[in-house]
């Protein structure tokens, strides 16, 4: 299994990484606006892939949030056959990419910025999805700012 850091993507050939892997619409439509900030340079992609089969993928940008920088983790989405299985050191697809983040993306930030939190919004404020993040990333917290709730990681 490897990580591939993807700054610019071929929307089409991203695609075919997870073809028959989504649940619903609202995913693929979630994916498709990620590409685009890819390719408009707000987004850079992780995609952890098998030979030429997409496993999940996460993006991320930078925001902020209660007037903090953040890495925000713009969508996390794991392949609909790779769900709740566990793969490398016992970990689910979700939590070996946050723990990428962690021990791989985030020191590499934090040496030229002033990155304060690992932040993740769940969709549509999704309280399972919420309660799932929560467990899944220890030390976190859920905050409310505006209408939104995240979560958040301080680094």
């Amino acid at each position: 299994m490897d990580i591939i850091k993807i700054d610019k993507v071929v929307i089409p050939n991203f695609l075919d990484y997870f073809r028959d892997e989504f649940d619903n619409d609202r995913e693929r439509e979630l994916l498709l606006n990620l590409l685009k900030d890819c390719n408009n340079k707000k987004s850079t992609i992780y995609l952890l892939k098998d030979d030429e089969k997409g496993i999940g993928f996460v993006g991320t940008t930078f925001e902020r949030v209660m007037d903090s920088p953040v890495l925000s983790v713009d969508y996390l989405f794991v392949a609909k056959s790779y769900r709740k299985k566990r793969i490398i050191n016992d970990k689910k697809v979700s939590e070996f990419l946050i723990s990428f983040l962690l021990d791989n993306v985030i020191p590499l930030i934090k040496k030229g910025s002033i990155v304060r939190y690992l932040a993740l919004y769940p969709d549509m404020g999704n309280e399972k999805l919420t309660n799932y993040y929560l467990k899944l990333i220890s030390n976190s917290f859920k905050i409310k700012e505006k209408k939104d709730i995240w979560i958040l990681l301080k680094i």
